[in-house]
């Protein structure tokens, strides 16, 4: 079997095998503290600049470690830097 990535028109990526089925895939990022580059969390996306976004959303109330160290972030005038691990097809939707 043959796979290729190609783009949704709506931006997010997909997989499409041998022409036939299609098959999102995801990232795997970390976030990174820009400070010291210290790995703060590791998650999985299949948009990875809107989840960013969510991770640093302003009106965001979460009390998760994540989101308080991304407001603390923003109020240093800071966001996370995110890394993308790898894509992988999306086992787990």
């Amino acid at each position: 079997m043959t796979y290729k990535a190609n783009r949704h028109p709506g931006g997010s990526p997909s997989l499409y095998r041998d022409g036939y089925a299609e098959q999102a895939l995801s990232a795997i990022y970390r976030l990174r503290d820009p400070r010291d580059g210290a790995i703060r969390y590791v998650g999985k996306t299949v948009d990875p600049s809107k989840r960013l976004e969510g991770h640093t959303w302003p009106g965001s109330r979460y009390k998760r470690p994540v989101a308080q160290w991304s407001r603390k972030l923003r109020s240093l005038g800071l966001r996370p830097l995110m890394e993308i691990v790898r894509w992988d097809a999306d086992w787990c939707a």
